[in-house]
């Protein structure tokens, strides 16, 4: 079998022109990686190539010209390919089988590349899903290039994911739908708490991006849909009371492979692999992945680890109970007997993501916290990536800078509370667990390293 993994440069599709005498050629950089056998391949690899519409009904290009209606092309272009990663500029007339792209191609808004791959063994194979081309997204290459006048380029121009690239690159600035936590220390646990709270530790953690609403169950479908098509598989589809609200009825195992493929959707670095070797991404089946089996430098989706978690929640607060103080009501959060107008029909009885924004019921002000995050306790609890371990605030060996859990365990930490526990379980230092295999009605949101 013979599979396309994934493309390797966060944008993996640039449009480019090199400046020569007589005439400017578009030329595609495109790097990717296949696996032959569920191995990454090795060795000199045959491709076909073809720029299609959306559709893959329309060939606007292709490698050796032959290629009509999205058809494979007749001839093939060849490629050394090493641990399964190969690169290729399409248009370079000066390899063989290659033809020029005419600059008209470019004129087409939803223009996708269709890729073929021959490993020698098991023929000419589609590789699916055709990937994006945005042609504005593009970088001029060589010693003398022509000039982008100032204003030629707009924000409007860009796709949402470059742009959300090109913003996260500046300045430390966070991801659309996520705020930075600056690097720092905090005060993790509680003084007075249970045993497994107990006794504050100082913390210290590296700068991340965490999302401001609990995954919906809309953002969920739209990932999950491109990953049951692109080599994941699931234990559960997840539900919700409504699209808007925090998706839930998922595991442990659910949530990590759905970063992961998330990361894959747009173009990020994938965070979880099956082993810490790093090999192969984790996809399929149920992985109890210990902290070396995380790219904790990709910037890829990932869940957060528990002190990512408690620092975030705490919004800049120190020694409070709850993310905005030591009191809570009705208005604050969504809990068991919190009196909001979800509080009958079917399970779960949660409120729509960022509900307790100012125009919530009971009224109240906007319950965002200090770093603008709502939810972070109740309406569902959420899953973290640590193990539990109910001594591990107490264990000499435990890391203080940016710690990841023990290596092993049964459980995996929940934290937050949800619509169901009462309002004295809503505080940030309490700490819960469970199976990673068990389907429960606890949710998630996403944090990123960069």
């Amino acid at each position: 079998m013979i599979q396309i993994l994934k493309s390797v440069l966060p944008i993996c599709l640039l449009l480019v022109w090199l400046k020569q005498a007589a005439a400017v050629p578009y030329l595609v950089e495109y790097s990717g990686r296949v696996s032959s056998g569920g191995l990454p391949f090795t060795g000199t690899g045959s491709f076909r190539f073809a720029l299609v519409d959306v559709l893959g009904t329309t060939t606007y290009w292709s490698n050796d010209g032959t290629s009509a209606a999205g058809s494979e092309p007749a001839s093939s272009v060849s490629a050394e390919v090493d641990d399964g990663f190969y690169s290729v500029y399409l248009g370079d007339s000066t390899v063989t089988n290659m033809t020029a792209i005419d600059e008209s191609v470019f004129d087409n808004d939803n223009l996708y590349l269709r890729v073929w791959f021959d490993d020698g063994t098991n023929g000419s194979q589609l590789l699916t899903p055709d990937q994006r081309v945005a042609s504005t997204a593009f970088a001029a290459r060589a010693a003398k290039a022509d000039k982008v006048a100032d204003g030629a380029i707009t924000e409007s121009m860009l796709s949402a994911e470059l742009l959300n690239k090109l913003l996260s690159a500046a300045a430390g600035s966070a991801p659309s739908g996520m705020v930075t936590v600056s690097s720092g220390k905090f005060n993790m646990g509680e003084e007075d708490g249970g045993y497994d709270r107990t006794p504050i530790r100082e913390i210290t953690l590296s700068q991340f991006f965490v999302e401001t609403h609990e995954v919906s169950k809309d953002t969920w479908d739209s990932i999950y849909s491109w990953a049951t098509s692109n080599g994941y598989d699931f234990d559960n589809a997840g539900s919700a009371t409504d699209s808007i609200h925090p998706v839930c009825q998922l595991n442990w195992y659910d949530i990590i492979k759905w970063c992961n493929a998330r990361s894959e959707q747009e173009g990020l670095s994938p965070v979880y692999y099956t082993s810490k070797y790093h090999t192969t991404i984790y996809r399929t089946g149920q992985e109890d992945l210990q902290p070396d089996c995380v790219d904790w430098t990709a910037d890829g989706y990932r869940l957060p680890t528990e002190a990512e978690w408690e620092m975030a929640a705490r919004g800049k607060l120190s020694a409070k109970i709850y993310p905005w103080g030591d009191t809570i009501d009705g208005s604050y959060a969504n809990y068991n007997g919190s009196g909001d107008n979800y509080e009958s029909g079917s399970l779960p009885l949660t409120t729509p993501v960022g509900h307790y924004n100012g125009s919530q019921t009971p009224t109240g002000d906007n319950r965002a916290n200090g770093y603008g995050l709502y939810d972070v306790v109740g309406n569902v609890s959420e899953w973290v990536f640590d193990f539990y371990d109910v001594g591990w605030y107490r264990d000499e060996g435990a890391a203080l800078t940016d710690p990841r859990g023990p290596d092993a365990g049964t459980y995996r930490v929940i934290r937050g509370g949800s619509w169901g526990s009462a309002a004295t379980l809503l505080g940030v230092a309490n700490r819960d667990f469970g199976k990673p295999s068990s389907k429960s009605y606890s949710g998630f949101r996403c944090v990123r390293s960069k």
